[in-house]
């Protein structure tokens, strides 16, 4: 595996997190890089992944669970979050 996009990530991680938000202590920056983390891997578009999150990429959904997952967060029931962190809202 090319070095290259980890230290993509770490770079992203140090500029777009840790500096911005000047942790002052431990837990504070545990909570807030994992976070980040979530972010950087279902949120934010990858231009080396053709504007899609590796979340996106690597867990690809049927297409009935993702309108499933639009339909329960269209409701205001669930909080929107890429659709591979949820079961389906009738597995619960």
């Amino acid at each position: 595996m090319d070095n290259i996009f980890t230290e993509r990530f770490w770079r992203s991680l140090k500029y777009e997190n840790i500096y911005i938000k000047n942790y002052r202590t431990y837990d504070e920056a545990i909570a807030g890089i994992a976070e980040y983390m979530e972010f950087f891997n279902t949120e934010r578009p990858h231009d080396s992944l053709d504007d899609l999150t590796p979340a996106d990429v690597h867990f690809p959904l049927p297409e009935q669970t993702k309108k499933e997952y639009l339909l329960f967060t269209d409701v205001g029931i669930a909080k929107a979050k890429p659709a591979h962190h949820i079961l389906t809202p009738y597995l619960v």
